[in-house]
């Protein structure tokens, strides 16, 4: 390869500002620049490119920040070979803003072009926040990081690790409309950071990986990995289609996550997805091969997405954010698996979705004989939230579609508290057989309440099985609606649902119902009915087929049950206290009761405890000769009068005897020891 270009600062910064038509190539070699206590800012509207032809690309400052602002592009890629690596370093903040019109590129990208190899993988470290944005809302203002093949060998992946926040935005709000067509050649690029395998590669996609404090998608901001999401063209071979396994997504957030659609009913899809697009294929021959989407991992300490229900959909109709492992052609979809320490928020038409869905060119549904299965949804949170007031789309699904030929997928949740309204959870199929759903509460005070329309369904179409609900209960059946595993969990929690039309189905048209089974303390607002009605309805029916089985494990607890009804009226407690009367001269005293305390009555204060000097009793045992004090002095009593004993004494004779507290001995005695010593 070509010699390195080094361009270094040692006490200061690297600024290339306002030069229009700037290239640094270099011919297979690295590419460094390099600013020490200084900053790097590349800000420009006339187009600037760092080309390295297959050789690496380094950008570092220490104590530092890096500011990328204007058309401008990365390239490591060439055209026969593999690709190199590109490395932003930054002590601060790492600012990637794209130009009005990206001409030049306004990416960072590493490519495998041509012949075999891999592309380069993509790494930005930033001790400070990474932002990745577009400036107006035009089709050329965005910004994209980008490691594709499209080749013979694998898609490189990308890492990008902040102490801060990672914010991806699609667009600034305020600039110029345009017109978005989910799928067609003519929408708009968003700023995204994208692993591909395109049409004419054949590899794998490259693993996106963040680890950050927290992380911001907005705008039409994505993270996508998918496998050609344009269809064939008509003049291709079945070699010019992709083959491979789609990347995975990991995302590591210490805190939020917020996937927020944009406020512009034609900004594209804010999300996060893993898609097997149209036409992808990982066989020999055209239409019959099996795929793998990637899988989309998340570990996060909360996660919100809310979306512009107003918005097209990706997928159908519905909102415009979410998250999403899709597939469109012959091959199954990825899982997604999702941690949050705190709260699942997803709100006005935003979405999961797992689902085997039909092929799109330019918006139109095109008819294709699809045999694909859907992924799995897996989530652990300690509470989820469901509302969709346009109920535009379900909530989280792991369907099979319209123009499938095969299974749902299965969605398994375990919460301490699940609030659904107006949404739902949907693993239909209009293919082979429904999914299962799986909601297991996590303590005893586990709650599912559902209201407003909402619904729970493995509902089945046409001649397909009815899927399975469960709720805290693992029992698994088999294609054949054998149980292969019954293992009925104890009840815990709560069911309740308000008389809204709120259902948990698991019904069927031509083929036999699903299962029900739910295991909880009490189950409230919900009953079985069949055909369903307005109110809430639990059904596992068939139209022509068997029905399903429906098992409701109670306790019957009723929540209300050992309440005491409280008065209306408040009482007086000052009317309860009786009073006596006392006479001028004391009558009466005598009738009146007493409280005396005597201290414990000679008990020490635990079984194996001693006797304090605090005790009734001052001297239990007679002291020593070399210990004793001289009595004091006693006085006259008269003998009429009765006084109550306060210790002991002992008199002239030295006789121990009961005193009075005028006589009783000044130096207290040693204490007891406890009663299972041995005394000599």
């Amino acid at each position: 390869g070509g010699g390195a270009i080094n361009l270094e600062s040692t006490n200061g910064s690297i600024n290339i500002v306002d030069a229009g038509g700037v290239f640094i190539r270099s011919s297979g070699g690295a590419i460094n620049l390099e600013s020490t206590n200084g900053s790097i800012n590349i800000v420009d509207a006339g187009g600037v490119s760092i080309d390295s032809s297959g050789g690496d690309i380094n950008l570092e400052s220490t104590n530092g920040s890096i500011n990328i602002e204007g058309d401008i592009s990365f390239d490591s890629s060439q055209d026969e070979g593999s690709a190199g690596d590109i490395f932003f370093g930054a002590s601060e903040d790492i600012r990637l803003i794209g130009g009005d019109r990206c001409n030049t590129g306004c990416t960072i990208i590493a490519d495998l072009r041509g012949g075999e190899g891999t592309a380069g993988d993509i790494t930005l470290e930033s001790g400070g926040d990474i932002r990745i944005e577009g400036t107006t809302e035009e089709r050329g203002g965005f910004f994209q990081i980008n490691s594709s093949t499209s080749a013979i060998g694998d898609a490189g992946d990308i890492l990008i690790t902040a102490e801060g926040a990672v914010t991806i935005a699609g667009f600034i709000e305020g600039g110029g409309g345009f017109s978005y067509t989910p799928f067609s050649s003519e929408s708009p690029t968003p700023s995204a950071i994208l692993s591909l395998v395109l049409r004419g590669g054949e590899g794998n996609g490259g693993d996106v990986t963040i680890d950050a404090d927290s992380l911001i998608l907005s705008n039409g901001g994505q993270i996508n990995s998918f496998i050609d999401d344009r269809p064939p063209a008509s003049d291709l071979s079945p070699q010019d289609s992709p083959r491979g396994i789609g990347g995975d997504i990991d995302l590591n957030i210490t805190n939020d996550i917020q996937i927020i659609g944009s406020s512009d009913p034609a900004a594209p899809i804010t999300g996060i997805y893993t898609t097997l697009g149209n036409g992808a294929r990982t066989g020999s021959g055209l239409g019959d091969a099996t795929g793998l989407g990637g899988s989309i991992v998340i570990d996060s300490g909360s996660l919100l997405i809310e979306a512009n229900s107003d918005a097209p959909s990706i997928f159908e109709e519905g909102g415009n954010a979410g998250i999403a492992a899709k597939t469109f052609s012959q091959g199954n979809a990825g899982s997604i698996n999702i941690i949050t320490s705190d709260e699942l928020r997803i709100v006005d038409g935003g979405f999961l979705d797992n689902s085997t869905a039909p092929t799109f060119i330019d918006g139109e549904v095109v008819e294709r004989n699809v045999t694909s299965d859907a992924g799995s949804i897996i989530i652990k949170s300690d509470s989820i939230t469901l509302i969709d007031e346009n109920q535009d789309r379900p909530a989280i699904q792991s369907a099979s579609l319209e123009g499938s030929d095969y299974s749902a997928g299965d969605i398994e949740i375990t919460t301490n508290s699940l609030h659904m309204s107006q949404s739902s959870l949907d693993v239909s199929t209009r293919g082979n057989s429904g999914g299962n759903i799986r909601i297991f509460g996590h303590s005893p005070s586990f709650l599912l309440f559902m209201q407003n329309g909402s619904r729970i369904s493995a509902e089945a179409f046409g001649e397909a099985a009815g899927g399975n609900v469960f709720i805290n209960d693992d029992t698994v059946f088999d294609s054949n609606n054998n149980v292969v595993r019954n293992n009925t969990l104890s009840p815990t929690g709560f069911i309740l649902a308000t008389q809204e039309d709120n259902d948990i189905i698991a019904k069927a048209e031509e083929n036999r119902g699903g299962n029900i089974r739910i295991n909880a303390y009490g189950i409230f607002g919900l009953e079985e009915r069949d055909p369903l009605t307005d109110l809430s309805d639990i059904n596992a029916s068939s139209e022509i087929g068997l029905d399903g089985e429906i098992v409701l494990n109670t306790l019957n607890i009723d929540p209300t049950r050992g309440l005491g009804e409280l008065p209306l009226e408040i009482v007086d407690a000052s009317d309860l206290v009786a009073e006596g009367c006392v006479g001028s001269d004391r009558s009466g005293v005598d009738q009146q009761g007493e409280f005396r305390r005597t201290g414990r009555g000679g008990i020490s204060p635990n079984p194996t405890g001693v006797l304090t000097d605090e005790s009734l009793l001052d001297q239990a045992a007679v002291p020593n000769e070399d210990n004793q004090a001289e009595p004091p002095s006693t006085s006259a009593v008269d003998a009429e009068t009765l006084v109550e004993a306060q210790g002991l004494g002992r008199n002239a004779n030295g006789k121990v005897s009961l005193v009075s507290a005028d006589t009783a001995p000044s130096v207290s005695s040693p204490a007891l020891l406890p009663n299972f010593c041995n005394v000599p």
